[in-house]
C-alpha cells in the first residue's frame, strides 16, 4: 500500500512539473499584455476555486485571521506572474524561466530568516553560480538590445517574488486547506492587480475582451493554478 502511495506522489510531482512548464509557453501565445493577462488568468482561477469550496461547503470555514496574511500572499504571486509574464513578452521564454533559477539564491538567504536556521554555505555557493552564469550570458547579448536587458531585470525580480511567496505559503500549507488558500491568494492577486490597472488608467480589461484562443488559453493557465489543490 506505501508503495502504491509513494508512487502516485511521485507521479503527481512529474506530472505538475509537466503542467507549468507550459505556462511560458502559454504566457507567449495569449496575445493580452501582462497585466490584463495576469488579472484574467488570476480571476478566473479565483471563481473557479470560489465555486469548488461553495460546492465542497467549506467556504464558511475560512478563519478570519488567515485572511489577510494570505490575501498578501497572493498580492506577492500577483506580482511574480506580473514579471514573469512581462520578463517574455520583452524578451522570451527562456530568459524569463532561466531567470528563476536564481531562487535557489534568494532562498538560501531568506529561509534562514523565514525558518530561524542556519545559513548555508553550499545553497549560496550554488546560488552564485547561478548568478554568474546569468550576469555572462547577459554580458554576451549586445549593449543596445534593452528587451533582454528588461527581460534578465523582470525575472530576477520574479524569481525573489516566487521564492518570497514559496516561503510564506510554507508557514500555512500544513495548518489550512490547500483549497482556501490558493483561492484567498488569488483574490489578493486580482486585488493588487486591479489597483495597478486603476494607478495606470488602464481599462484594457474593459475594452479589450480576449479572442477564442485567448480566452482557452487563459482558462488552461487558470486550471494550472488549481491544479495543486
Amino acid at each position: 500500500m506505501y508503495d502504491i502511495i509513494k508512487k502516485y506522489k511521485l507521479l503527481s510531482l512529474h506530472l505538475m512539473v509537466l503542467i507549468l512548464g507550459f505556462t511560458g509557453i502559454l504566457g507567449k501565445l495569449i496575445s493580452l499584455n501582462s497585466l490584463p493577462l495576469v488579472w484574467y488568468r488570476m480571476t478566473l482561477a479565483f471563481l473557479i476555486l470560489l465555486m469548488v469550496m461553495i460546492f465542497k461547503k467549506t467556504i464558511l470555514k475560512i478563519n478570519k485571521r488567515n485572511f489577510i496574511p494570505l490575501l498578501g500572499a497572493g498580492m506577492i504571486v500577483g506580482l511574480h506572474w506580473l514579471f514573469f509574464f512581462e520578463s517574455i513578452k520583452v524578451a522570451n521564454i527562456s530568459i524569463a524561466v532561466i531567470c528563476l533559477s536564481t531562487s535557489s539564491l534568494f532562498s538560501a538567504f531568506l529561509e534562514p530568516i523565514f525558518f530561524k536556521r542556519k545559513l548555508l554555505k553550499y545553497e549560496v555557493l550554488f546560488g552564485m553560480i547561478v548568478l554568474a552564469s546569468l550576469s555572462y550570458m547577459l554580458y554576451e547579448k549586445p549593449t543596445s538590445d534593452m528587451n533582454f536587458t528588461l527581460g534578465y531585470t523582470y525575472g530576477i525580480i520574479s524569481a525573489f517574488l516566487a521564492t518570497l511567496f514559496t516561503l510564506i505559503n510554507g508557514k500555512f500549507i500544513n495548518k489550512i486547506d490547500a483549497t482556501e488558500i490558493t483561492t484567498i491568494e488569488m483574490l489578493g492577486g486580482v486585488i493588487i492587480i486591479s489597483i495597478i490597472l486603476l494607478i495606470n488608467q488602464d481599462i484594457s480589461i474593459v475594452n479589450n475582451i480576449p479572442s477564442i484562443n485567448d480566452l482557452f488559453y487563459l482558462i488552461l493557465l487558470s486550471s494550472i493554478c488549481t491544479a495543486a489543490v
